[in-house]
């Protein structure tokens, strides 16, 4: 059976309850919809053995098991789903509810695993919350969503992202910034690789791969 749950702008849930798997459509497009599978990204990993070693996101946060980490950019969850399965105890924020109900829905399809365990989200603003954060956390972790001019449009779900929370500004995230810094608290930030750095303190390191950068602070 499906269920369909009307939200605005002409988006909409639609819920399998024989799969428990959630699903955002918007009116009108012909795509299937945005649904997030976390079994199957956890085989992947698995596939290619992934470890700290060879992960950069990983490296940049000089990883270590049970390492309490702050997602404080949730999005579609895939680096908090990394990070998880490579062993850190990861607190993840979102602000939008439709965004963080997609990843509630797909953590609950893994909820029996280790990796889910390790895993606890919260559909609030990082900076309303940032005090406690700091006390709970060794280390931060923020991915803006860059808004440089790419060659071909971004994957679906970054479409979709795009399009239901906005392109988001570097300012946006300068008072994280400062905060953190002034706490000393190591933080990674994701930067696509010529993008300029946030703020006025220069990194301590970079990590740059093909794609992405992550700036160390």
């Amino acid at each position: 059976m499906i269920k369909k749950e009307s939200l605005k702008d002409g988006y909409y849930f639609e819920l399998d309850t024989e799969t428990n798997i959630l699903t955002l459509k918007k009116e009108g497009n012909i795509d299937s919809g945005l649904s997030l599978d976390y079994e199957s990204d956890i085989a992947a990993y698995k596939r290619q053995r992934l470890s700290v070693s060879q992960d950069l996101l990983g490296r940049a946060l000089s990883l270590k098991k049970n390492q309490a980490v702050c997602d404080l950019t949730l999005g579609l969850g895939t680096d908090t789903l990394k990070l998880a399965y490579l062993g850190a105890q990861v607190t993840a924020l979102e602000s939008h509810p439709w965004i963080y109900k997609l990843v509630e829905n797909a953590l609950d399809r893994i909820k029996d695993t280790d990796i889910a365990k390790r895993i606890n989200i919260k559909n609030q603003n990082s900076l309303d919350q940032i005090e406690n954060l700091i006390k709970e956390n060794d280390s931060f972790y923020l991915d803006p969503m860059y808004t440089h001019k790419r060659k071909s449009l971004p994957k679906k779900g970054m479409q979709y992202l795009a399009d239901i929370v906005g392109e988001s500004n570097d300012e946006t995230y300068a008072p994280l910034i400062e905060k953190l810094k002034k706490h000393h608290k190591k933080l990674i930030i994701k930067r696509a690789p010529k993008a300029p750095s946030i703020g006025s303190t220069k990194p301590s390191r970079t990590i740059t791969g093909k794609l992405v950068r992550f700036d160390v602070y």
